[in-house]
Formats: structure tokens, sequence, C-alpha cells
């Protein structure tokens, strides 16, 4: 220990630099009585304890928020925690008695000596790790090692077991997390390809006498803004807080969590919810493709009469057999069904896999081990918040690709020439502008049972996420119950914000589902159409800009 001086009044040690981790470091500077202060006589009145040093920390004049005991206490006991960057500049502050130089001196020493804790701390879990490892076996009179023949004596369950679920989870995490984006658009081309090959891309027929209905591809947005734009876009989304929460979750495991919760781990839910996995490919392939590709589509085709269906952009080759060939749409029809039932079939396993991501934090959040350390405990609060903004943000877009699939439907129905000038003329009718207004046509549109599917199980997701996410915090406030003043202060206006922002999060959610059941109700719906799409993306936009 180097030789120790007086600063300010107190007794202070120049940083010792001998390659110690942050453990060894402080438990002789604190034994030394650093930072304390002096008797007559030169010497510090006392060693520091855990109550001394949280003490005097607290009542630094810039510190505004007070250090946790518990904090403090762990950095006296032998385990393997380190400092966060906020408390080594205040533990510098003190070690160097409050003289600048000498506590920036203290900050470099402390921060290196926290480094050296931390890749010791990583030595010993790889250490750990391969310790752990089963061992090779010896090798029996076949040829045959034994633990490799009682894995294939045992069905081969082991982590690389083949499932549905987890290759759901591979197409939305790492390195696999932009392949959905990319086939979604891939085929998605492909069909505006053959659309405008074949000429429906910009198509219009005559429903009634005086009136060009334009019902072309390009002009569907429940086509193009729906699978093209909002569900590529909500694949993205849910692949960011996927891989964020996977990512946490190895750490708030580090931190004291047992990392099990009470369904066991990340693991096992995948492998508890694999029949879920196969229900949604059960009804994306059997429902969404082949009950409505041949019920809407193929049965009006090949009978040759168009009934009550609605006349798209395939249906049109019943009117408009000059632009398109009944066999050209059977074609069509089949792929864009097949095209339909894959991207819905990435949004509902999207879904399932954050209702799972937000399951698995309430089981971890609810471990006391982590509501013991306000450092932990402040981590795991934000860590919820920044979860409970992703499932936002993807069910966002997913209640507007929705509200596409709804718009499409009831303009198809409607008299108008277009879809722009029909949202535009019922804009103007509020204030009398508009023309004789647009009535309805003869149709039975499937679309409308299709979208308020999408509509509930989006909308179920996000509630029952958010009822997972706030059982975290009303642990975290009764766990904090006893805590003293500075800690219960923090975690209740952590608990306030989130809470705050998730009835803001409810309030647009239950308003875009609000104008989904009012799209085409009355004169002037798209004037609700615009502002709860445009409060949807501001606050969407908002939440991402906070996050970041």
């Amino acid at each position: 220990m180097p030789k120790p001086l007086i600063k300010n009044g107190k007794y202070y040690v120049p940083p010792p630099d001998d390659g110690a981790d942050f453990k060894a470091m402080f438990q002789r500077v604190v034994a030394a009585g650093a930072g304390r202060p002096v008797d007559r006589a030169g010497f510090p009145l006392s060693q520091w304890t855990p109550e001394l040093l949280a003490e005097a920390i607290s009542s630094i004049d810039i510190n505004r928020a007070a250090v946790d005991l518990r904090t403090v206490q762990l950095w006296f006991q032998d385990n393997e925690r380190g400092i966060s960057a906020d408390n080594i500049r205040w533990l510098a502050r003190i070690f160097g008695c409050g003289d600048p130089d000498a506590s920036g001196a203290w900050q470099v020493e402390i921060s290196a000596a926290n480094r050296r804790l931390a890749a010791k701390r990583k030595r010993k879990s790889f250490a750990q790790f391969t310790e752990d490892m089963p061992s090779v076996g010896r090798i029996d009179q076949t040829g045959l090692q034994s633990d490799l023949a009682g894995k294939l004596e045992g069905g081969g369950r082991g982590d690389h077991e083949r499932s549905l679920a987890k290759v759901a989870e591979a197409l939305f995490i790492g390195t696999g997390s932009l392949t959905l984006p990319i086939a979604i658009w891939t085929i998605g081309g492909l069909l505006w390809l053959l659309t405008y090959i074949v000429g429906v891309h910009s198509v219009t027929y005559s429903p009634i006498e005086g009136i060009a209905k334009q019902v072309g591809f390009l002009w569907a947005p429940s086509w193009t803004l729906d699978r093209m734009l909002f569900i590529a876009l909500c694949s993205m989304s849910v692949s960011g807080t996927l891989t964020y929460w996977k990512e946490q979750r190895r750490q708030l495991e580090r931190s004291g969590g047992t990392g099990s919760g009470a369904n066991g781990p990340w693991a096992d839910k995948l492998r508890n919810f694999e029949p879920s996995f196969w229900t949604l490919l059960f009804v994306c392939v059997v429902i969404v493709f082949l009950v409505q590709w041949t019920g809407v589509y193929l049965r009006p085709l090949m009978r040759g009469t168009i009934g009550r269906a609605m006349v798209d952009w395939i249906i049109v080759a019943l009117v408009r057999p000059d632009v398109v060939t009944v066999l050209e749409a059977v074609a069509l029809s089949g792929l864009a069904n097949l095209y339909s039932g894959f991207v819905y079939w990435c949004y509902f396993c999207g879904l399932l896999l954050l209702y799972l991501v937000a399951s698995d934090y309430r089981d971890i959040g609810t471990d006391l081990n982590l509501h013991k350390s306000r450092e932990d405990q402040v981590v795991l609060l934000r860590t919820g918040g920044k979860i409970l903004s992703g499932i936002y943000r993807s069910v966002v877009l997913g209640l507007l690709a929705a509200t596409s699939i709804k718009l499409n439907a009831v303009y198809l129905i409607s008299d108008a020439d277009n879809l722009l000038s029909w949202l535009i003329n019922d804009t103007l009718d509020l204030s009398g502008a508009g023309d004789t207004g647009w009535g309805w046509l003869e149709g039975s549109p499937s679309a409308f049972m299709t979208s308020f599917f999408v509509l509930f199980i989006t909308c179920f997701t996000f509630f029952i996420s958010l009822m997972k996410i706030t059982q975290v915090f009303d642990v975290a406030l009764r766990s904090n119950a006893t805590a003293g003043s500075g800690h219960e202060r923090r975690t209740e206006d952590l608990v306030r914000v989130t809470r705050n922002a998730g009835r803001s999060m409810a309030g647009v959610v239950l308003v875009l589902a609000a104008n989904f059941f009012l799209i085409g109700q009355f004169r002037g719906f798209s004037v609700v159409l615009l502002g709860s799409v445009s409060v949807a993306l501001v606050s969407m936009v908002k939440t991402r800009w906070r996050q970041t």
C-alpha cells in the first residue's frame, strides 16, 4: 500500500496500481480507512463500514440520487459483483478526499480494477462451463461412446432437437432476423410483377352504369400496405424485441435470477407451446390458404358466376375476360392466397413469440432475488418498459394491417370510382363540399371476418402481455415496502412512468380498434380513420425514439 497522506482533513491513500481486481483493491483500501476523517495524530478515526460509506456517498452535494445501502453492502461481501459507472464516480471522490486530481486518479484505478474483476468472472464462468460439460465416455467394444449411445436411446431430446417452435424462433432472431422481411418482399415483388404482366395491376369494371370502378392490385391496400409494409415491419419489430430479451435474460440470470421461472427456462417454454405453433400452421395452411382460396376465388371462377362475392383484381376475370382469363386468375389467386397464408403464419408466430417473451419476463421478474439490489431492480424494470414498447410497436403495425384489409373490403362494395377519391370525397362531405356522396353495391366480403380475426388476436396479445409485465412492477413495489426512502422513490418513479406509458399505449390500441369498426359506417368516417392512424404512427415513432 502506498504511503498515506492528508488531504482536506481526510486520510488519503494514492491508488495502488498493483493489478488487483476491484474486490481485492476495495477490501484493502476500506480497511486502511482511505477517505475517512483523521484525528489529531493524523490517523483515520475508524475503518469504513457499509453504513458509513453509504452515508458519505449520499452526502455528496452533486449526488442527487442516494446510494442504496444494499448496494454498498455488496461491495464489502465476498462475491463477484462489480460496481456501476455512476458509483465509481462517487467512490472515487470519497477515496480522493474531494480533491479533483486525486479523485480523477482514483476513478481511473477503480474502473480498471472493475474491468479486471469482470474479466476474472468471465474466465471463471468459462472454466465452470468446461467442467460441467459431460465427459466423453470410454469407447466400448462396439466402438460407440456411451454418452452418445445414451442420447440416441433416449430419443434425441436435447439442445439440437428440431421443432417448429425453434424454427419459428430462428427466423426472428440473430442472423435470421431479416429472413422473413426479405422473403415477404421477394414473394410480394414476384406477385406485383405477375399482376403487371397479366394486366390486373390497374383495371376497372363497371358495376353500374356511369361508374368505372378501379379494382387493380396496386390500388388494394390489403395487398400492398398490409403485407409488403405493415407485416414486414412487424416481423422486424418482433425480431428486435425477441433478440433484446434473450440478451437481457442472460444478464438477469447472472445478476441473481434463477432464470427458471414458474414454467421453466426459455427452451421449455418453446417446447410447451409446440402444439400452438402447429395450430397456427394448420390455421394458415388450411383456413387462410385452402379454404379462402377455394371458397372465395376458385368456386366463382370455376362456375363462371360472381354471386355475392366482391369483385377485386382476381374476380374481375369474370367481368373483364378481355383483360385477364379465368385460367390466369386461378393461377394468380392460388399464388396470392399461398403468399397470404405464409405472411400471416409469420405474423401469428411473431405474436406468439411476443407473448412468450412477456410470460418469460413475468416468471423471471417475480424472482425476489432480483429485487434485493436496487441496481438489479432498476435494470429489471427498464427491461420491462423496453419489452412493452417493442410489443406495442408490433401490435400497432398489426392493427394497421387489419385496418387496411377492412378498408379495402369496404371500398370494394362501395360505388366509388377509386380508393383515393372515395376517401377525399368522404372527408369533404363533412363540410358539404363533396359530391353527392357514395352508396353500396351488392356483395358479401369475406375479408370482414379475416380482418376481425387479425384484430382480435392482436389486441388480445397486447393486453395479456401488458398484464404480465405489470405484475413484475407490482412485485417491485411490494418488495420495497420496507426499503429505504431513496430506493422506494426510484422504484415508484419507474413504475409510474411505465404504467402511464402502458395506459397511453392501451388507449391508442382501443382507438385503432374502434376505428376498425367505424370504417364505412357513416359519412365522414375517413376523418376518424386519418386521425386514429396519425395518432398511432406518431405514438409508435415517439415510443421508438424514447427507447433509443
